[in-house]
C-alpha cells in the first residue's frame, strides 16, 4: 500500500444543539470517525515516495491498530502528519521521512501519536527546514510511549536550521526517552 486517504465524511446534521437529531449524530460520528479508523485498522505500513510536496501526508485522519505495529516512512518528500492521532495499541510505532525541501518529518496541532514504543526519524538537507519538526501550532501534540521514545533528526545543509525542533505545547511522556541530532 502507497497511499492510504482516510479523511472522507458527511456534513451531518446542522441545528441548535438542543434541536440536533440524535441519529444523526451518531451517524455522522460513524462515517466520519469510525470509518477513518477502520479504513486503516487493517495497515501495517504506508510508504509514500515522492518528488512532490510530502511523501505520507495524513491530514485530519485517526488510525489506530490493536494489535501490531504501524509505520509511516517517506524516502523522499518527507512524512507529514498534521492534525491526525496514531495509535499503536500493543506495538510500535515509527515514522520516518527524509526531503529535500521541506522537513524530514513535520508533525503539528492536535496528534496523539501512542505505541508501546514510539521511533521518529528524520532528515532535510533544505535550508529551510528541520530533521524533525514537532509543535509549530497554539494545539497540543502528545507522543507516549509505554516503553521507549526516540526522537532523530538530521540536517545535513551548513546553512539550515534543526536536526529537531519540538516547540509550542508538545508533551512527550515515555519510560525512556532518547533525542538525538545531527547537523
Amino acid at each position: 500500500l502507497d497511499v492510504l486517504c482516510a479523511n472522507a465524511g458527511i456534513k451531518g446534521p446542522t441545528a441548535a444543539i438542543e434541536d440536533m437529531p440524535l441519529e444523526g449524530w451518531h451517524q455522522c460520528l460513524g462515517v466520519n470517525l469510525d470509518g477513518a479508523t477502520l479504513d486503516g485498522s487493517g495497515v501495517l505500513s504506508i510508504t509514500g515516495d515522492s518528488g512532490m510536496s510530502a511523501g505520507v501526508r495524513l491530514t485530519s485522519a485517526s488510525l489506530t491498530r490493536s494489535t501490531g505495529n504501524v509505520s509511516l516512512n517517506a524516502p523522499t518528500g518527507g512524512a507529514y502528519v498534521w492534525r491526525s492521532d496514531v495509535r499503536a495499541q500493543a506495538g510500535t510505532l515509527a515514522i520516518s521521512g527524509t526531503a529535500t525541501a521541506t522537513h524530514g518529518v513535520y508533525i503539528a496541532d492536535t496528534n496523539e501519536l501512542t505505541g508501546s514504543a514510539v521511533t521518529v526519524t528524520g532528515e532535510t538537507s533544505s535550508t529551510t527546514g528541520d530533521g524533525v519538526h514537532i509543535g509549530d501550532s497554539p494545539a497540543t501534540n502528545s507522543l507516549t510511549g509505554s516503553g521507549n521514545l526516540t526522537i532523530t533528526g538530521t540536517q545535513t545543509s551548513s546553512t539550515g536550521f534543526h536536526g529537531v525542533q519540538i516547540s509550542n505545547q508538545t508533551n512527550i511522556h515515555a519510560n525512556q526517552s532518547s533525542l538525538q541530532t545531527e547537523r
